[in-house]
């Protein structure tokens, strides 16, 4: 019996100075924290969400840029492709900005946050609805190829200026290629770092990953 309770005795204190040491670890000892539910995942998600907001209000500044981005993909796109620009083929890729943002709807799924790993970094998984511009685009690319060749003029090369009448066939396949509603879903993740214990979305990985939520064709 007495060597019952002097073992219970012991215990307790054993138990006792385990929770002291654990009491005294250095404050910069990092405890876990759920990479998803964290502050940084949130000041990350507010971040993505402050760069993505009003792109679909017409008339916002975020409209106004991202259909500016839309523009000059598309009329580099066709350049690369038929080395002309769009007023040469007798096109107008302007409107697609509309079309593209009026029919997009994106949504922040998930973030996550490791701002004490050896190199600090966070990602945004996000999703969207998009019109399936890259596949009306195609189509575009085939029947535009096949009308210059038809006229004896080259697809990949400025041999010569299309005449009205050529540029009004080309416009109906632009027309017709860029009728559809169809939409499709895209998903995209947004890579964040940290500089000098901020976080940062840069523009050139805001950029890239915008163009693929958009479902854009892709530069050559």
């Amino acid at each position: 019996m007495v060597m019952l309770v002097a073992s219970r005795i012991g215990s307790c204190a054993y138990q006792a100075l385990t929770i002291s040491k654990l009491d005294e670890r250095p404050s910069d000892d990092h405890s876990y924290t759920d990479p998803y539910r964290s502050e940084d995942a949130a000041i990350c998600r507010a971040l993505v969400e402050d760069r993505l907001s009003g792109i679909t209000t017409p008339d916002s500044p975020q409209y106004a840029d991202a259909a500016q981005h839309i523009t000059s993909w598309m009329e580099k796109r066709v350049y690369d492709d038929f080395a002309r620009t769009p007023e040469e083929l007798g096109i107008d890729v302007r409107p697609l900005a509309e079309l593209a943002l009026g029919a997009l709807s994106i949504d922040i799924s998930t973030v996550s946050a490791f701002p004490h790993s050896d190199e600090p970094h966070a990602s945004a998984y996000t999703s969207a609805q998009a019109l399936s511009i890259y596949e009306m685009y195609f189509d575009l690319q085939d029947n535009a190829r096949r009308c210059l060749r038809d006229n004896g003029l080259s697809a990949h090369t400025n041999d010569g200026a299309l005449n009205d009448e050529q540029k009004t066939q080309l416009r109906s396949y632009f027309d017709k290629a860029f009728s559809s509603s169809k939409t499709k879903s895209s998903f995209v993740t947004f890579e964040l770092t940290m500089e000098d214990g901020n976080w940062v979305l840069e523009e050139r990985e805001f950029s890239d990953g915008f163009r693929h939520l958009l479902l854009l064709p892709g530069p050559l």
